[in-house]
């Protein structure tokens, strides 16, 4: 479905259905050419299941492992909408969820150097963020006037949390301030600096997010200029090509998460399932 810039025709109007449709037609045939990339899954999801399937506190002695567990969750979550996206015709919206991946894997990476103070960074940069963000609406709504239903209950309960994780880093001798600064909100640039790996910051993640903001990048995927007449595609692309390097990526992302999360859990069988993951996928050396 092209809409023309020239505004010399009536463009047909399509409703809810047949974009539906469309897309699933589309995601059907996307993924017969790329069953050898979509076959990783299986093992994906197993190994995802084997690092959750432990045991897990914030408030234990391997708070990283419970950090672990729900960034492979998150990961995983937004993996499989990638594929289905990038299936779908919709590969260049897929980077949107894509890079989202490749950051929990640059903060895994990050845990790496320091589980425990970083796992516990970044759970009180989570709590405090939510205590600011109550703060600021309760404040809001009594100014106003407005109803504020719970949220003095729910913002109690959240500086309830960062007090609770507060005593926790204490209980382990880390400065609680300083562990948040350095892992909460991190610096992706640095981390990729400080373990050599820098260009994947200058080039990966800054084509990601030229696709995530409005950055004038993922626009030739569906827009076509002939004849003096530009083109713009609304509906599902149909570049099987576009799909497959995009589903690509995705799974190459998550098994990267896999595989540090793997590490950060210490766990051998773990580990030796991702280095198998990864030489399955196309293309590895």
């Amino acid at each position: 479905m092209t809409s023309s810039s020239s505004g010399q025709e009536s463009e047909p109007v399509y409703d809810w259905c047949w974009f539906a449709r469309n897309m699933q037609d589309v995601m059907h045939t996307n993924e017969r050419l790329s069953a050898e990339v979509l076959d990783i899954v299986a093992g994906a999801d197993a190994l995802a299941h084997r690092i959750v399937a432990r045991p897990t506190s914030a408030y234990s002695d391997r708070p990283q492992d419970y950090v672990a567990s729900l960034l492979v969750s998150r990961s995983f979550r937004l993996a499989v909408s990638s594929i289905y996206l990038a299936l779908s015709g919709y590969a260049d919206s897929a980077v949107n969820l894509d890079r989202t991946v490749w950051e929990i894997g640059i903060r895994l990476l990050d845990m790496t150097r320091a589980p425990d103070a970083a796992a516990l960074g970044y759970l009180l940069d989570s709590a405090q963020s939510e205590v600011d963000h109550l703060k600021v609406e309760l404040q809001y709504r009594e100014g106003e006037g407005l109803e504020t239903a719970h949220l003095a209950d729910h913002l109690a309960n959240a500086e309830s949390e960062v007090r609770d994780l507060t005593e926790a880093a204490h209980a382990r001798d880390l400065d609680a301030t300083k562990i948040k600064n350095k892992h909460g909100r991190l610096n992706f640039r640095q981390v990729c600096k400080d373990f050599g790996i820098e260009k994947a910051y200058l080039v990966n993640y800054a084509f990601a997010s030229g696709h995530v903001h409005e950055k004038n990048m993922a626009s030739s995927d569906y827009v076509t200029e002939a004849n003096l007449e530009r083109g713009f595609e609304l509906g599902p692309l149909t570049d099987a090509r576009l799909a497959r390097f995009s589903v690509m990526d995705a799974l190459t992302n998550f098994c990267q998460v896999l595989s540090l999360a793997s590490d950060i859990v210490e766990d051998p069988e773990a580990i030796e399932a991702a280095e198998s993951l990864f030489a399955q996928l196309p293309g590895a050396g």
